[in-house]
């Protein structure tokens, strides 16, 4: 419903949304590889990271930005190595 109220000497008009949702935040995934190929190229272990920060959201009443923070959330992608001789 929408409410009309002063606010520090203006009009300030809000409409109230339903904003439920549910969020992916973290998303990491590890791979190591087979000591059968590190032995041959004289290497202990290694392993490859990579990990998403804001990986989705999904919001079905609301059509918006990012519903918890009402505007734009960055997607970070972050890749690693893990390597031991």
């Amino acid at each position: 419903m929408p409410v009309i109220s002063q606010a520090k000497g203006g009009a300030d008009y809000n409409v109230w949304r339903k904003k439920s949702f549910i969020r992916l935040d973290n998303l990491t995934l590890t791979y190591t590889l087979p000591r059968t190929l590190l032995g041959k190229l004289n290497i202990a272990n290694l392993k490859l990271i990579g990990t998403i920060r804001n990986v989705a959201v999904w919001a079905p009443e609301w059509v918006f930005w990012d519903p918890e923070f009402s505007g734009p959330n960055p997607r970070y992608l972050t890749l690693g190595i893990n390597l031991t001789l």
